[in-house]
């Protein structure tokens, strides 16, 4: 659902600006209009909090100053709000003025409502773009922290003695940076040959049981990790090998962690991943991957060195 719009027009004839503001709403149900008689009056309504405005319609002649002059410090204020120019004072000059001074838009005034439909459009579509560009912005900031706190997370692996100290301290990422309700991890018993349960996060635990032991063949798990490559499930309940048909996990992406096992991350969402997610799931799968290599290879030296101790003991008794 679109949020509304909070218009602020200023204007400082207080008639027009009311009447700019009942059509504007008239137009479009989504704009909210709120209105100012001077730039100081503006200047506090974009201050407050409370108010969040998303577009500034100015007029450009007002006593005392100018709507550049507003222009001018709403943008110190807030670089790329809307700032739509309003005005009954048309020339080439002051357009040109205007569009060198950074207004998202310009518009004069004339009598009828066409204009008014064409301001509530300028409105909309500035507003759009607006809140897409600043999503993106933010998306970008919370994946650089994101890809800061895996790299530390990763020198974290990397001195975890154990491989069950690892598959949690993963799983515990996972849930904190992606903030995800649902991931555990996997580990593949050659012997058994079976993945059972290394490490889930507590809400895991008490939304679904993720501490199972899954045999050859059996559910998406089994899928992924067969198959060596990870998988992303939009709705698991309409998967044919889903574990669980009444699962709360609806939506899942399984990552292999090579022979070591698989990580899985769920959403209680129908198609709750978005690409930035399952990219950061991916990185993260690959960290734990390499640091269950390496702590694979340290225990396999210290078996290797205990057993070449026995041996050299036993050589040492039969020598005396």
């Amino acid at each position: 659902m679109t949020p509304p719009i909070t218009t602020l027009v200023v204007d400082n004839d207080p008639g027009f600006a009311d009447l700019a503001a009942s059509m504007l709403e008239r137009e479009d149900d989504l704009l909210h209009v709120e209105t100012a008689t001077s730039a100081d009056e503006a200047l506090a309504t974009i201050e407050d909090p409370q108010t969040n405005v998303d577009c500034i319609v100015s007029d450009y002649e007002m006593p005392g100053t100018t709507g550049l002059d507003l222009l001018e410090s709403v943008r110190e204020m807030e670089p790329d709000l809307p700032f739509i120019l309003f005005t009954g004072k048309g020339s080439e000059e002051i357009a040109s003025e205007a569009i060198a001074a950074g207004v998202t838009q310009y518009l004069q005034k004339k009598p009828g409502r066409d204009r008014y439909t064409l301001l509530a459009n300028q409105i909309t579509n500035a507003v759009s773009q607006y809140r897409t560009e600043t999503e993106l912005r933010e998306s970008e900031r919370r994946y650089e922290r994101t890809l800061t706190v895996l790299h530390d997370t990763t020198r974290d692996l990397m001195r975890a003695g154990t491989k069950e100290e690892i598959y949690q301290a993963a799983v515990d990422t996972a849930g904190d940076i992606l903030d995800i309700p649902i991931v555990a991890a996997y580990a593949f018993d050659p012997t058994a040959g079976t993945l059972s349960h290394a490490a889930s996060t507590a809400e895991s635990r008490e939304l679904l049981d993720a501490e199972v032991t899954f045999d050859r063949g059996e559910g998406l798990v089994w899928d992924v990790f067969s198959e060596g490559e990870g998988a992303y499930y939009e709705d698991t309940r309409s998967e044919e090998d889903v574990y669980n048909p009444e699962t709360l996990s609806r939506s899942e992406l399984i990552v292999p962690l090579g022979t070591h096992g698989v990580f899985v991350a769920g959403s209680e969402d129908v198609d709750g991943f978005d690409e930035t997610m399952s990219e950061l799931m991916y990185i993260l799968a690959a960290n734990t991957e390499a640091a269950l290599d390496r702590a694979e290879r340290e225990q396999l030296l210290r078996e290797h060195d205990r057993t070449l101790t026995q041996q050299n003991e036993e050589l040492t008794r039969w020598l005396c």
